[in-house]
Parts: C-alpha cells; structure tokens; sequence
C-alpha cells in the first residue's frame, strides 16, 4: 500500500473538519426551525381553540358586539398564523437541515475512521479522496442554504486543525 503524502493527510484533516462544521451549522438551523415551527403552531392551536370554543358556547345566546368582534380577531390572527405557518414550511425545513446534518455526520466519521488508521492501512490516498470529493459535491448539492447564524464562522472553523489552510496544503504536496 501506497502512503499517505503529508498533504493528503492535511487534506483529509480539513474535509473532516468541513464536515463536522456543515454538520453543526445543518443542527443549528433544524433547530431554529423546529423553534420558530413551535413558536407560530402553539398560538395557531390556542387561538384556534379559544375561537371554537367561544363560538360553541355562544350558540343560542345573543352575545356582545365587543366579545364577537375579539373572537372575529381572534379567529383572523390564528389564520393568518396558519397561512404563514404553511406558506414559511418551518417544520419542512427543520426536517431538511436535520437530514443534512446527519448526512455529513455520517461523511465526518467516514473520514475519522481513515484517519484514525495506520497510514499504510488507509488504502489508496486518490481513490478515497475522489470518492470523498463526490460524496461531498451530492452533499452540497442535495442540501437547503444555511440561513444567516450568528457566529457561524465560529462553528465551522472551531474544528479546523492548528494553521490549516487548502492552499498551503497544495503548494506543499
């Protein structure tokens, strides 16, 4: 078996990092929608709720103009709650993001386990570093944008290993 050149270990090295990066900003943003999901569907449940109940108490009954405009207003803002609830897909996208992120997860820990072998037993260095570059291509591909997260460039890089740069890798190798 072929060794590893110091660049293509490097390299590797970066990828691993990348991945685990795009896993956490991925994880990051499942969860802020799945947050924002709940912070539009609970209120759309309670006020549709109330709406319903005070209509069906109400029946038979002659009720004050003021108690039936507040559950007219009511029942308005818990459509239009529903309609932006549908129209933003909060939970389509949290469920899209936590997919991704497991996806490169699962590319992190295909790389740690190369890594982590002796470099005359990680097989051919081009061949896994091919079939690395394709599966993260797909990834990036298949995968929603990340939204805009404070302090993401801390989440990306805070796994990058001491003074790791692509370009120096290539000029070194």
């Amino acid at each position: 078996m072929a060794r590893w050149t110091e660049g293509e270990r490097k390299l590797a090295e970066i990828w691993y990092a990348q991945a685990l990066g795009s896993e956490k900003l991925h994880t990051v943003a499942h969860h802020r929608y799945e947050r924002l999901n709940f912070l539009v569907g609970i209120p759309v449940v309670v006020l549709s709720a109330i709406t319903g109940t005070t209509v069906f108490a109400s029946l038979g009954k002659s009720i004050d103009i003021a108690v039936a405009v507040a559950v007219g207003l009511i029942s308005l803002l818990s459509s239009v709650l529903a309609a932006l609830q549908t129209f933003l897909r909060f939970a389509e996208k949290s469920e899209q993001h936590r997919m991704s992120a497991a996806r490169y997860r699962i590319a992190a820990r295909e790389i740690e386990h190369v890594l982590a072998m002796s470099p005359t037993g990680r097989g051919d260095a081009f061949s896994l570093m091919e079939e690395w570059r394709k599966e993260f291509a797909a990834l990036a591909a298949n995968s929603p944008a990340v939204p805009p997260l404070k302090g993401a460039d801390k989440i990306v890089f805070e796994h990058y290993p001491e003074g790791a740069s692509c370009a120096a890798i290539l000029t070194e190798s």
